[in-house]
């Protein structure tokens, strides 16, 4: 007897009778659905736990299997053609335990409607092509279903989800004017092409012993001052019926640590930067993932557009250009908002990660690198922390019990799409019956 989930993260529940033995002994192979991982592949989710061994069952006997969805991220498309995406929060794989989801929440309206106040299409952001403006929502990955074996209605065994992992957001700065001054500065981040401080991704927990793994950390560094870093905890992993804990609630940075760039607002220019301390996962035989966190960051401009606090530049050749209210306000008012990756279900749900949302602003120069310029570059930059896996359970009485992990999440056959993972899996033989 086997069955496994679909690769929609449902949940397959099927339930055998055996009423022709007084006696049996079965053999069972438990799969626990994998954490959902990035497009690209550099955030992972985890593998679910493998469960295997040997028990013993007076007839007659009902048995049931409960195999465990993967985790996944969704996606939309957007562009003339709908040929490029974003992505989406989604559920999280249902099981026995049902991974953490990633809720599918946007920019807070009371946000949007700061920034309406001074982009007047500030709410068309995400109608049409990704524009560089400061605008961004991105959705980590949700954590994989528990898959159980249930036997008289007595769970003999649970093998945890893997949790979910991150989406690595667009990290955004002010773009200088084809004009500019020479020497521009700006606050950017590093990128993989820097070997001393490359960002690091936070990478779901996976199922490997009863007590679920923990997602890793994640960072990023400020290519200016690589010694300023956001730094992101993943979730814990569940076991022994108690949830893991979510991811330590991040450091938001204030100050001026250089003199390149702060995190306080200035200059008539307000900064917001946020953080959020991931889920737990619940407890119990049952238990769930914690389901993922938002932060948010944004970014206002309270320059008048208007009389002398538009923007100048004095070309070489003696000539002025003015850059109107189009050219200025959507580089200047912005939101982001990045949802972490949920936890795996299990003996003692998985925690999920924490998220960061951080601004800052380029106090080296004005913008352009413009002596006569009223603002001052800003950026953003976001990160979140994977989800922790879910726990493992072997009833007392199993006999060659052994738990480990399945590579679910890094099998060959997994699809290439990476949107999706591997859904759980059961497997039971009968190996000796009586009368």
């Amino acid at each position: 007897m086997d069955i496994s989930a679909d690769m929609y993260n449902r949940r397959e529940e099927t339930e055998y009778l055996y009423a022709h033995h007084t006696y049996i002994k079965v053999r069972f192979e438990l799969v626990g659905g994998a954490g959902g991982g990035s497009f690209d592949r550099s955030s992972p989710g985890g593998s679910g736990a493998k469960v295997t061994g040997v028990v013993e069952v007076p007839g007659p006997a009902s048995i049931e299997l409960i195999a465990g969805g993967g985790g996944r991220v969704d996606v939309r498309g957007y562009g003339p053609t709908l040929d490029e995406y974003r992505s989406e929060g989604f559920q999280g794989g249902q099981g026995f335990g049902n991974g953490g989801g990633v809720p599918n929440t946007r920019i807070p309206d009371d946000v949007m409607k700061k920034l309406s106040e001074r982009w007047a299409w500030a709410a068309d952001w995400d109608h049409g092509p990704h524009p560089k403006f400061p605008m961004e929502e991105v959705y980590g990955c949700s954590g994989g279903g528990s898959t159980a074996l249930l036997i008289n209605g007595e769970v003999i065994a649970v093998a945890g989800g893997g949790g979910g992992g991150t989406t690595r957001a667009t990290m955004f700065t002010t773009e200088p004017d084809p004009d500019h001054f020479p020497g521009i500065v700006d606050v950017r981040m590093t990128g993989p092409e820097n070997q001393a401080h490359p960002p690091v991704r936070s990478v779901g927990g996976s199922g490997e012993r009863a007590r679920g793994g923990d997602a890793t950390i994640g960072r990023e560094y400020y290519a200016q001052d690589p010694s300023i870093q956001l730094t992101v905890e993943g979730g814990k992993g569940g076991g022994g019926g108690i949830g893991g804990a979510g991811g330590a609630k991040p450091t938001v940075l204030t100050g001026t640590p250089n003199d390149v760039f702060s995190f306080d607002s200035q200059n008539n220019q307000i900064l917001y930067s946020s953080s959020t301390a991931g889920n737990p996962g619940t407890n119990g035989l049952q238990g769930n993932g914690g389901d993922g966190v938002m932060s948010v960051s944004y970014q206002l401009d309270n320059h008048s557009l208007y009389g002398g606090e538009y923007e100048t530049l004095k070309l070489p050749d003696g000539t002025h250009k003015y850059l109107s209210y189009y050219q200025v306000a959507p580089y200047f008012n912005g939101a982001q908002i990045i949802v972490s990756g949920g936890g795996g279900g299990g003996y003692g749900g998985g925690g999920s990660g924490a998220a960061l949302s951080q601004s800052a602003i380029t106090i080296a120069q004005k913008w352009n690198n413009n002596p006569q310029g009223s603002r001052q570059s800003v950026s953003s930059a976001q990160v979140a922390g994977a989800g922790g896996a879910g726990g493992s359970y072997l009833a007392p009485q199993v006999m060659e019990g052994e738990i480990s992990n399945s590579n679910n999440v890094t099998s060959s056959e997994a699809f290439s799409g990476a949107t999706y993972s591997h859904e759980g899996e059961v497997s039971v033989y009968l190996c000796q019956t009586g009368q």
